[in-house]
């Protein structure tokens, strides 16, 4: 329950410094991408059954695609917004629906860290707030890596210590995201 405090917590920062915003589209779509974050911290930890945490993964996969509409807009969304679906048909019928949405949530990661580095290179956002985007993408990978070992059945000795680093990496992330909207200079 400490974690959905701290998510409950970003997410209310999120909710401050309307007068400081970079521009009210990019505090939209920041304040959303961290409630869905919230909402598919909740059910992967509630995990009750099958469905519950196959909603938390699609949960971060639509967090994953507002991440990438804030930072190459919606245009560019609609040009690739094809590929999400393919990736999920790409597998059999009968393989793990938990897989194909992981799948998905990778291709939604992938498009989410091209927005992100595109947004970098060309210079969308002033220095600080570029560099916290860039830096929130990579605790988003040094996270989802923690959840594949956590998940990996060779390790549930070690699945205490990868449950503390998915946090560990990934509360900084929503906080970078969180101060990236703000305008700092």
């Amino acid at each position: 329950m400490l974690r959905i405090a701290f998510m409950v917590s970003i997410f209310a920062f999120s909710l401050v410094g309307r007068n400081h915003a970079v521009d009210r589209r990019d505090t939209f779509f920041v304040r959303a991408a961290i409630f869905f974050a919230l909402f598919a911290d909740l059910f992967l930890i509630l995990n009750v059954n099958y469905e519950v945490y196959i909603v938390g993964i699609a949960s971060f996969s639509i967090c994953q695609l507002l991440h990438f509409i804030r930072y190459a807009g919606t245009k560019k969304f609609k040009e690739i917004a094809i590929a999400v679906p393919i990736v999920f048909y790409v597998f059999p019928a009968d393989f793990d629906i938990v897989v194909k949405f992981s799948a998905v949530y990778i291709a939604c990661f992938l498009l989410s860290a091209y927005g992100a580095a595109h947004a970098f290179k060309i210079k969308k956002y002033d220095g600080p707030n570029r560099h916290f985007i860039i830096a929130a993408t990579l605790f988003f990978l040094i996270s989802d890596v923690c959840v594949l070992l956590y998940n990996s059945r060779p390790l549930t000795n070690y699945q205490d210590v990868f449950l503390f680093l998915i946090w560990i990496f990934c509360l900084p992330a929503h906080i970078l995201l969180s101060l990236s909207k703000i305008k700092l200079r």
